[in-house]
């Protein structure tokens, strides 16, 4: 299941979550959890990672994936969306700030 950012996933990474090994640890994570979306409670369907650096080689590091309900999830991605997109913002007020001040 490849999340709300489908775009931004690279063709690696997508056949990599479709593979019989990502599901396999997938569903140890959703076993692990008893299905159970580790924010609200209901029922999960999504795995997420919580910090990322373990790409690809989750089976040793399955304290860095958690269970999630879909609507957690988007929440979860779309949060992170607005924060690079309010990072990125303020990245080029500042930039045109020192700009007009001369700075460079």
């Amino acid at each position: 299941m490849i999340h709300v950012n489908d775009s931004k996933v690279s063709p690696e990474y997508r056949a990599y979550l479709e593979s019989s090994k990502w599901q396999e640890i997938r569903n140890r994570v959703l076993l692990r959890e008893n299905y159970r979306c580790c924010v609200c409670g209901d029922k999960a369907t999504h795995v997420h990672h919580i910090r990322g650096k373990h790409r690809f080689n989750e089976a040793s590091h399955l304290e860095d994936l958690c269970a999630m309900c879909e609507p957690c999830h988007d929440k979860l991605h779309l949060y992170f969306e607005f924060c690079d997109n309010l990072k990125a913002y303020y990245e080029q007020k500042r930039h045109e700030e020192a700009k007009a001040k001369g700075y460079y």
